[in-house]
């Protein structure tokens, strides 16, 4: 596994290219599960990196759809528990107004048994929210990451159509039948 530039050197472009590649096809490699015998193209590569990605982020938007459900419902538990309080309030005032202390001891504990639910409940919201924005930042980090290797593969893809492009033309030029630059010459000189 290529790790990276020993300490100190300063790496040109193509080697920093080379080095990047390499850890690419281990990482995809090692996410894969298997080491495949052919050598794969950068194109390759990137493009399994992105069908890799887009499975992740298919199952991190499946986990942010099931979290959410999650905070609805305990958003929902909250504001019963807030109405239950709120009316074993009124019920305790209506109870120690018409001398009924023991049923008043007795709605007052219940009382705090559902604002300790609903302080839970709380806290158990507070974590799935926080569960929730942990999850959605990170389909958007591999949004980006499938984005960027979008754009890395297509900027392959032409560079090596450039390339294909301008091998053709130098084999023209140097190609079977001579030189065509001196073809071109003789032409426009008889004109």
């Amino acid at each position: 596994m290529v790790s990276g530039p020993p300490c100190g050197k300063i790496l040109t472009g193509k080697e920093e290219r080379s080095i990047i590649f390499e850890n690419l096809k281990d990482w995809l490699s090692s996410k894969l599960g298997a080491e495949e015998e052919e050598e794969k193209t950068a194109e390759q590569a990137l493009g399994e990196l992105i069908k890799t990605l887009g499975t992740e982020l298919k199952k991190c938007k499946r986990q942010v759809g099931i979290v959410v459900k999650s905070q609805d419902k305990l958003k929902q538990q909250i504001n019963r528990h807030t109405n239950i309080v709120t009316k074993l309030q009124v019920e305790i005032l209506k109870a120690a107004g018409g001398n009924q202390d023991e049923r008043a001891r007795d709605l007052i504990r219940k009382r705090k048994r559902f604002e300790q639910t609903l302080q839970q409940l709380k806290r158990q919201l507070n974590k799935h929210k926080s569960v929730s924005d942990t999850i959605q930042e990170t389909v958007r980090k591999i949004e980006l990451k499938i984005e960027e290797a979008r754009r890395k593969k297509l900027l392959l893809a032409t560079q090596r159509q450039a390339y294909e492009t301008s091998k053709r033309l130098t084999d023209g030029l140097h190609g079977e039948g001579g030189n065509l630059l001196e073809e071109i010459d003789d032409d426009v000189t008889f004109l």
